[in-house]
């Protein structure tokens, strides 16, 4: 791995660790413990059940497009499709969200 490499990828895990943080003063449930890489990059979680899976998509170099065709939306929905055919129950009692630095065009399914 290059330098170049570990330094964005040091910037994504501040990204989630400030997200995280961000995300736990603005939340309003007393119940909900918040946790980064465990369930998702970040998630909400009550009596050990994920409740909000929460994907954070940083880009440092390019300001990305969140598109149909994006590498970054396709890799989301199979971590979370693996996640739901391991756990089913998890698709009626949790929320799934990708939060990024990129643009999600309109009339793009990310857009929605």
């Amino acid at each position: 791995m290059s330098k170049h490499q570990a330094s964005e990828q040091m910037i994504g895990y501040l990204y989630q660790v400030r997200y995280a943080l961000a995300l736990l003063l603005d939340d309003e449930n007393p119940d909900f413990q918040i946790s980064i890489e465990k369930f998702d990059d970040v998630a909400f979680s009550q009596d050990g059940e994920p409740r909000q899976l929460i994907q954070l998509k940083h880009h440092v170099q390019k300001h990305g497009n969140l598109t149909d065709a994006s590498t970054d939306l396709w890799r989301t929905l199979k971590v979370w499709i693996d996640t739901i055919t391991k756990i089913p129950d998890m698709l009626n009692e949790t929320k799934f969200l990708i939060i990024t630095t990129a643009v999600a065009p309109d009339e793009a399914a990310s857009d929605f």
